[in-house]
């Protein structure tokens, strides 16, 4: 590999931002490129972070022979074509959640990033907060869990919430819910119980609130409560309760910047406890693109790779499937 590894960004939007300001820092790597059919973002993005060139035209990243590697932060949809063409161009990707739409875009991406031989990594950076992590180490495995992500009622203008865009509410977010869910878990998903539907907005299909109980191979079982029926501030929108063995616990509450825990050696985890390096990336997006950076120069997979992501929206997409049948979904994974 060179010594430096030039990067380049589709969608230059929020997330965008967020992955190639903090990409352009890590020794090893530069931005090279960015596109954005708004080509105001993509030249912002290049007057901010550096770089060669802003464009309109995607393909000029995806094809560009000195690009090693590119962040895909675009709407949801176009996920899979774009990371697919990324891996068959050689280049690895930092592709943002949720992976795809649909079970079988996640299946086309991973076998395209295998067949390809390239590393991905997926944009779960609750799997790398500081508490989040911690919490494992402290509590194990549970025996049962609760997953909690609630907001404020999207706006039925965002493009999120539209069905053949975004997806809507429960899989934009509810990917976040059930990767942390899995990883807790420690085990792979086997079926899933849901009721729910359509709740907060009109004149759609699309499932907007949900409350489902997943079981794991190894015999965890968790609740998960997806949605935008209102934002409890008391626990904040990211709300997490394991329940673990010999009486161990946790509830993890303020976005998961903080923990309360019972039969553990400690009964708090927050801020305090937390090294500045840690609070400096409580949210854990650093976390993330260190992970990504250092999986890349070393040629190994990523914790949040290609089937992390095909299990997190398979999760959700049976929870859909669960919701319209009335029956329990098998997960075959």
């Amino acid at each position: 590999m060179a010594d430096v590894m030039e990067v380049g960004c589709i969608g230059c939007g929020g997330r965008g931002r967020v992955y190639s300001s903090g990409l352009a820092k890590l020794p090893g790597f530069r931005m090279r490129g960015y596109a954005d059919a708004r080509i105001e973002a993509a030249k912002a993005f290049q007057e901010a972070y550096g770089g060669d060139y802003a464009t309109p035209e995607l393909d000029r990243v995806l094809e560009d022979p000195r690009i090693g590697a590119v962040l895909i932060c675009t709407y949801h949809d176009t996920h899979a074509p774009l990371a697919i063409k990324a891996a068959q161009q050689g280049k690895h990707i930092l592709l943002e959640k949720p992976m795809a739409l649909t079970i079988e875009e996640c299946a086309a991406i991973e076998q395209a990033v295998e067949k390809a031989g390239v590393r991905m990594a997926l944009g779960f950076k609750m799997r790398f907060m500081p508490v989040v992590t911690k919490v494992k180490e402290k509590i194990g495995t549970p025996m049962m869990m609760v997953g909690q992500m609630m907001d404020r009622r999207w706006a039925d203008t965002n493009w999120a919430q539209q069905p053949k865009i975004g997806g809507g509410n429960v899989i934009s977010q509810g990917c976040h819910t059930t990767h942390i869910l899995t990883y807790f878990a420690g085990a792979d998903p086997v079926s899933v119980y849901a009721e729910g539907g359509t709740m907060t907005h009109t004149g759609t299909d699309i499932i907007d609130n949900v409350v489902a109980t997943v079981r794991y191979r190894n015999g965890v079982v968790a609740s998960v409560i997806q949605g935008d029926a209102g934002l409890n501030p008391y626990v904040s929108k990211f709300f997490f309760e394991l329940f673990g063995r010999d009486g161990r616990g946790a509830g993890l509450y303020n976005r998961c910047h903080e923990a309360v825990l019972w039969g553990a050696d400690v009964d708090r985890i927050g801020p305090e406890h937390l090294t500045p390096q840690e609070n400096e990336d409580i949210e854990g997006d650093r976390g993330l693109l260190r992970h990504f950076a250092e999986c890349v120069k070393a040629n190994r997979p990523t914790l949040v790779g290609p089937r992390e992501g095909r299990i997190a929206t398979t999760i959700v997409v049976k929870i859909f499937e669960a919701v319209r049948t009335g029956k329990p979904q098998a997960i075959a994974v």
